[in-house]
């Protein structure tokens, strides 16, 4: 199975690369010391001061639906790195499990259930005592169904799984609520700027989960 990028599709791979790394390189010369050797006659600037909390993070989210006809279950561990106290970047694993009843042109019955996979990297920026901006291009495989006629079932018709990719690129922002010690949670408000028919979610959606620092 490969993954076929449209143009837009390589356009948005390359923002959000480009993206990632100007803020890596901008987290780097964060809390940069003088050296002390170095002796001038000129004023020095005040050392930054560097950041002092926790490093690496993990995290993540958990969900639950049921409905008259369908249900899913969804877990989405997070491992990230704070450059700062403004800027962090994570990896983000995402997993659903999804069932559900269809119904047929002649009220047949038909079963589903289907796994869907999906794949993250994310950069976040404080604004504001919690308030965040957030980026994030995500890959995702997931299945389809459609109808085709099938003259042995009893209805003549039959439910075919067919996997599809999809590149969802999110773009939003939220808010962070810290707990005791170094955890938290947060709330997002995300919209995807190459959404298509195969897109999981449809604009705008919210995101919910938590993170701890160690």
């Amino acid at each position: 199975m490969s993954l076929k990028f449209t143009e837009s599709m390589k356009v948005l791979v390359l923002w959000g690369l480009a993206l990632f790394m100007s803020m890596n390189l901008a987290a780097q010369n964060y809390g940069v010391e003088v050296d002390s050797t170095k002796q001038t006659s000129e004023k020095q600037e005040p050392k930054k001061e560097k950041y002092s909390g926790k490093r690496t993070f993990i995290g993540g989210g958990f969900g639950l639906g049921f409905s008259q006809n369908s249900g899913f279950i969804n877990v989405s561990p997070i491992l990230g790195y704070n450059f700062s106290k403004n800027l962090q970047a994570a990896m983000k694993f995402t997993y659903w499990y999804n069932w559900g009843r269809a119904y047929d042109a002649k009220g047949g019955v038909h079963k589903y259930d289907g796994n869907i996979y999906a794949y993250s990297i994310f950069s976040r920026y404080v604004i504001f005592k919690g308030l965040f901006a957030h980026i994030e291009p995500e890959y995702m495989n997931l299945p389809r169904y459609e109808w085709s006629r099938d003259w042995s079932s009893s209805t003549g018709w039959t439910l075919e799984e067919r996997r599809v990719d999809a590149f969802n690129f999110y773009v939003g922002g939220g808010f962070y609520q810290g707990f005791s010690g170094n955890s938290g949670g947060f709330v997002m408000l995300l919209y995807n700027l190459n959404e298509t028919e195969n897109s999981f979610y449809s604009n705008p959606y919210i995101q919910i989960g938590f993170t701890a620092g160690f």
